[in-house]
């Protein structure tokens, strides 16, 4: 089947966009919209494996298309941007390494689940990156480790809120083993209402 006729004007847009030397505050809002429309599409896909594979991309350009890439959740990825992806989840940039993990999150791409094991396991990463790897951890079926338990429970005393939800969301989606139960149910009596109705649905998933 033939493309609309505006489909390789969109191309050309995205394919600059992505490679022109800079790109400024009106431009990378425009540049989003493009991607989260048309990331779907075959030719964006290999313009944006192009990119990625170039490691010319600046920190604003990777995080617009890292974004994109984890609201792609009724196709997987294409092959390509697995090498890529796997790069930045070493990356020494903390916001994309965080960026590349919340994008395989969001995406469902469970065949990143052994690289979130291991970044979930790592105490020399952030706990912020740690974090939001148990969740696909925990997501994508796979056991939390004593130590990444320890870590959720720790976060749920940190001061900011969102904190405190993002590790009782990833309590209560994972599949935990009887001593990690007791663990948490000891810490119940001293939670407020914000983490513990969250949490409770790890209870009645082991039942």
């Amino acid at each position: 089947a033939s493309r609309p006729e505006w489909a390789k004007g969109i191309e050309d847009v995205v394919q600059q966009q992505l490679f022109e030397d800079e790109i400024n505050d009106y431009e990378l809002p425009a540049l989003k919209g493009l991607l989260k429309g048309f990331l779907p599409t075959p030719a964006v896909q290999h313009t944006v494996s192009e990119a990625l594979a170039s490691g010319k991309l600046d920190q604003r350009r990777t995080l617009a298309l890292l974004e994109a890439m984890g609201e792609m959740r009724n196709a997987p990825w294409p092959m390509k941007w697995h090498e890529s992806v796997r790069l930045l989840l070493v990356s020494d940039d903390r916001a994309l390494q965080l960026a590349a993990v919340s994008a395989i999150v969001n995406a469902e791409e469970s065949s990143f689940a052994d690289p979130l094991v291991r970044l979930a396991d790592d105490q020399d990463e952030p706990s912020s990156v740690r974090v939001t790897a148990m969740t696909g951890v925990a997501k994508f079926g796979r056991t939390l480790s004593n130590p990444g338990v320890s870590l959720l429970l720790a976060q749920l005393d940190a001061d900011r809120p969102t904190q405190r939800l993002q590790a009782a969301r990833v309590l209560g989606t994972a599949t935990l083993n009887d001593d990690q139960l007791r663990t948490v149910a000891g810490r119940l009596p001293k939670l407020g209402a914000l983490e513990v109705a969250p949490i409770l649905a790890c209870f009645e998933q082991s039942q």
